[in-house]
């Protein structure tokens, strides 16, 4: 019987740890473009390297250098930035950078059996 609640508190402590692993903020930033016909900075988001899709993250009107990203899932990202012009033309995609935000405790590498 004491094994049994020794074990639900480990799971009991697992559970709780893992409901209250956080959201991260993200702050790019990237160099101003000289183009004058630039209107904005489209990011785009994968969580595999290359993976983008054809829809923006985010569009950021040109002047501004920077985004700040708000309440984002723990996990690994990949992040780039086109720019595009007045008319709907985008540019090639910028470097890729990555970072792997806080995935909270390793309470999910338990392997629970009785015995």
């Amino acid at each position: 019987m004491m094994k049994k609640l020794i074990m639900l508190a480990i799971l009991m402590f697992c559970l709780i740890s893992i409901s209250y692993a956080g959201n991260s903020t993200v702050t790019l930033e990237w160099d101003a473009c000289t183009d004058p016909d630039v209107v904005q900075v489209n990011l785009y988001e994968a969580a595999i390297s290359g993976g983008y899709g054809t829809t923006p993250r985010a569009t950021i009107l040109i002047g501004a250098n920077e985004v700040t990203l708000t309440n984002v899932p723990n996990g690994t990202y990949f992040w780039v930035v086109t720019a595009q012009d007045n008319v709907g033309r985008e540019s090639a995609n910028s470097n890729e950078i990555s970072t792997i935000l806080d995935v909270g405790p390793g309470c999910l590498n338990f392997n629970l059996r009785f015995r």
